[in-house]
């Protein structure tokens, strides 16, 4: 992993993160769910380690279980690739 973090990005990850966590799953309105993952998405393409981490983790199980909030269905083949380029840049 990287010795540092991008500032900008490393706060898109965690402002979202917080507000991810700050709720039960189901209890996310779809707009909380869809800002969730945008930033997430955008930290992760700006190289976040850790907003990769979570993007693996929504790919995985998907984002928003109900019918009324889900933004993400659960994607082997891009959960995957994420862990893989993962593994190729030596993280965890």
């Amino acid at each position: 992993m990287p010795r540092t973090r991008d500032p900008a990005a490393y706060r898109l990850y965690i402002d979202a993160r917080k507000l991810w966590r700050s709720k039960i799953e189901w209890q996310l309105p779809r707009q909380e769910a869809l800002s969730i993952l945008h930033d997430v998405q955008a930290a992760a393409n700006q190289g976040d380690w850790g907003a990769r981490a979570l993007m693996a983790y929504f790919y995985r199980t998907g984002l928003g279980p109900l019918d009324t909030n889900n933004v993400l269905d659960p994607d082997a083949d891009k959960l995957v690739e994420i862990l893989r380029s993962a593994a190729a840049t030596g993280q965890a």
